[in-house]
């Protein structure tokens, strides 16, 4: 049964805290008590068994504030020892009187932790070190958000309905001539074996195979948490649900994964050059191709000379966009092999897509028709389940006008940059005269807003603000040195990134 968040007594204040050299504290008022494990697991165990121990001892359910290598979170616990992680917003002040006990006087602490947790647990009572110390000793082993120095997956805000049961006091069973008071009264009832063989017999009898339950057992609704101080708890064996943030993670991912019932085109635009078309269609393309097992193209259809190839890893060839087209024919034959596109694209290994160049020949003069664009998509749409194209910067090219006509979901970047974003109203504006499928991609786009400078946050909010009423949906991606310039890494990027461009393309897949 879920703790109940009107039953968490208000009083005393309880914050406890985890160190990287397995060392930490719970802190109930001006009281500390003090614990040490030989590993990280042990160590938590210890602390989580000094809350148990003081809810017991209140009477009631508890809220602790930890802090651990994994930032800051929120702990309920009850007086039977149930342990639920509570919402937490990072910005979120900490409850009144957390570390300010510096005019409290040392007080003696002796507590009689009767849990089943095979760690030593060093508990003494507060040291002579000042108050002023333990600050200082905690600023050592954490930054300023109250996450340790080494590195980590950031912490994710929690669902406040997260129940396990943790270790606590076992109730001892009372023996069977004491289960009931009135036991005693029940006049005794002589069975005799036979009597006992019919009785069984009957039973089996009055049963038919049909309705026999599964031994199987149901599968688990939700997947414990992997993420955050719940993660951190589920790997010494607690069973904590996911928190808000990784459930709308785990939302994202299965929009991702879907299958569809036919090839899906995604073309992103922009008409300005710089508006970081090309990092979005590869971040897309990847969270697509590593979520969802590959199948993903990524083409160039610039009219001139493309960088795609450019922030991608080139194959063992140079094949482009022109030898696809003069193989198309052969590609498109009903004995055609997938294998044989692999000699006109180029793998992306880690990102589990593929890349379609455009001619990159300085002395080209080739110039891709709309019948060419259809050649091409052909060939695409045989061997791909999804196809992103990107772009160049002129809407009036014939092979920019073809593109659209084959879009299914029309992704338009920007960065904070105000001439790009005016370029993107003006090219959704564009794409909404041209036709009436045309202006339902327009409605139903998906603007990226790229972070180009660190500390733009109100920036592209504003930005995004500003695109919403008129487009299905905006993501911002924040700022990250990886995407400026040469190839792109998706795991090379911040996680904050990653996780954004996973949003990003969880909005495309709602619109295909």
């Amino acid at each position: 049964m879920a703790i109940d968040k009107n039953q968490v007594l208000a009083a005393p204040v309880l914050t406890a805290t985890l160190r990287p050299d397995n060392t930490g504290e719970l802190r109930v008022d001006g009281t500390v008590h003090r614990i040490t494990g030989a590993s990280d697991g042990e160590a938590l165990q210890a602390l989580i068994a000094l809350m148990q121990a003081e809810a017991a001892r209140l009477g009631g359910p508890v809220r602790v504030t930890t802090r651990a290598q994994t930032g800051v979170s929120v702990l309920l616990v009850g007086v039977d020892g149930t342990v639920e992680e509570e919402s937490y917003t990072p910005n979120e002040e900490l409850d009144e009187g957390e570390g300010d006990e510096s005019d409290d006087e040392d007080v003696d602490v002796d507590v009689d932790v009767d849990v089943d947790v095979d760690v030593d647990v060093d508990v003494d009572g507060i040291d002579d070190a000042s108050d002023d110390d333990l600050d200082d000793d905690l600023d050592d082993d954490f930054d300023d958000d109250g996450a340790s120095s080494a590195a980590y997956q950031p912490v994710s805000a929690a669902s406040p309905a997260l129940v396990t049961s943790a270790p606590a006091p076992a109730t001892p069973s009372l023996p069977a001539s004491t289960a009931s008071p009135d036991s005693s009264r029940t006049p005794a009832t002589t069975v005799s074996p036979a009597d006992t063989k019919d009785t069984m017999s009957n039973q089996t009898q009055s049963r038919d195979l049909r309705d026999a339950p599964s031994f199987l057992a149901a599968p688990s609704s939700t997947e414990p948490a992997q993420q955050g101080f719940a993660g951190f708890l589920n790997h010494i064996g607690f069973h904590l649900a996911p928190g808000r943030s990784e459930q709308s993670e785990r939302r994202d991912i299965e929009e991702v994964t879907r299958r569809f019932d036919a090839r899906r085109t995604v073309t992103v635009i922009n008409r300005k050059g710089g508006a970081n078309k090309t990092p979005t269609v590869v971040n897309l393309a990847a969270v697509f191709g590593r979520y969802g097992g590959g199948s993903v193209l990524a083409w160039d259809n610039n009219e001139t000379m493309g960088t795609l190839g450019w922030r991608t890893e080139q194959g063992t060839h140079e094949s482009t966009v022109l030898d696809v087209i003069d193989s198309a024919d052969a590609l498109l034959s009903s004995e055609a092999e997938f294998g044989q596109m692999s000699t006109f694209v180029h793998h992306q290994p880690a990102d589990k897509f593929d890349v379609l160049r455009s001619d990159e020949d300085i002395a080209g003069t080739h110039e891709v028709t709309a019948a060419e664009v259809d050649l091409v998509h052909r060939v695409a749409a045989k061997y791909y389940r999804l196809i992103f194209m990107d772009s160049g910067n002129s809407d009036r090219a014939e092979n920019w006008l073809r593109m659209i006509d084959h879009t299914d979901q029309l992704v338009v970047p920007t960065t904070t940059m105000e001439d790009r974003a005016q370029a993107a109203l003006l090219t959704l504006q564009a794409v909404q005269t041209r036709s009436e499928k045309a202006a339902e991609l327009a409605r139903n786009a998906v603007v990226v807003v790229s972070e180009w400078q660190p500390k733009e946050s109100s920036i592209s909010q504003r930005m995004a603000d500003e695109f919403r009423p008129y487009v299905r949906d905006v993501v911002i991606v924040p700022f990250d040195p990886a995407l400026k310039a040469g190839r792109i890494q998706h795991a090379g990027l911040q996680p904050a990134t990653r996780r954004a461009w996973l949003a990003a393309a969880a909005a495309v897949a709602r619109g295909l």
